[in-house]
């Protein structure tokens, strides 16, 4: 993962690096589990562990754009990085205008971005609140217990999800992000942390959900181009990357 947050500090997150953007850019994580599926004792996964969390240490205090919580980072766990998001912004940064959350592997068109979310921000209310991505509405669970996203009944007796936004990259205001974090206080947790958040903790918080096509959670051509006219795209290496940044940020770019 260093690999991949040492490119994003390089491409779509530069604008962090200038303070006229006024933009912060930060890395949630967890804490590192090693070893998980192979024979490994246990004392030899608490020294990979430990590496890692050296390293980790390291590169936080190099860079200062990490936050670190208790949870173990992984996939079931991602509902608790997205909380830790919007209640280190609550309470960390009230006064912030808009937040991007993202998954490493996308990239982002940050000026196109903040272009979108003034457009449908009005001036005349003291309070936007909304989440904007790409909507998925209609979704149903998956009830296959072989599937990725497999919710039991048990968990989820509903035929369809509430609308929600696609967990690949999604923004909103901070006074939706405040209302979200009062919401998921009352609402049962949920291990898919799109449809936690940004359905239930939204219908229970009245956040309105705003689809742009401008999101995709599929993976776009590696190209400038393509992202002229986009926001995100999805599944990109790091050298995919790079080039899309270096191809976008080029003012002879001709498409």
């Amino acid at each position: 993962m260093f690999e991949k947050r040492t490119v994003i500090r390089k491409t779509w997150g530069d604008n962090a690096w200038l303070s006229r953007n006024n933009v912060t850019l930060l890395f949630f994580i967890g804490r590192a589990r090693g070893g998980s599926t192979d024979n490994r004792t246990s004392e030899n996964r608490t020294s990979v562990n430990e590496k890692t969390q050296r390293l980790i240490e390291k590169e936080a205090i190099l860079y200062r754009d990490i936050v670190q919580e208790s949870y173990i980072d992984s996939y079931g766990n991602l509902s608790y990085k997205s909380l830790s998001i919007i209640k280190w912004v609550t309470t960390s940064c009230p006064h912030a205008k808009y937040i991007l959350k993202a998954d490493t592997d996308m990239y982002i068109n940050i000026p196109l971005l903040v272009q979108t979310l003034k457009a449908h921000t009005d001036p005349n209310v003291k309070f936007n609140t909304f989440i904007m991505g790409q909507a998925l509405p209609n979704s149903q669970p998956f009830r296959d217990p072989l599937s990725k996203w497999y919710v039991p009944y048990s968990r989820f007796n509903g035929s369809v999800y509430p609308n929600f936004v696609s967990g690949t990259a999604y923004a909103l205001t901070t006074p939706a992000a405040k209302l979200l974090y009062e919401a998921s206080m009352r609402v049962p947790f949920f291990w898919l942390e799109d449809v936690y958040l940004t359905g239930f903790c939204a219908v229970l918080a009245n956040v309105t959900i705003i689809h742009s096509p401008l999101f995709s959670l599929y993976k776009l051509s590696t190209s400038g181009c393509a992202f002229r006219s986009m926001i995100s795209g999805h599944e990109y290496s790091t050298s995919e990357l790079e080039t899309i940044h270096r191809e976008l940020t080029n003012s002879s770019l001709v498409c």
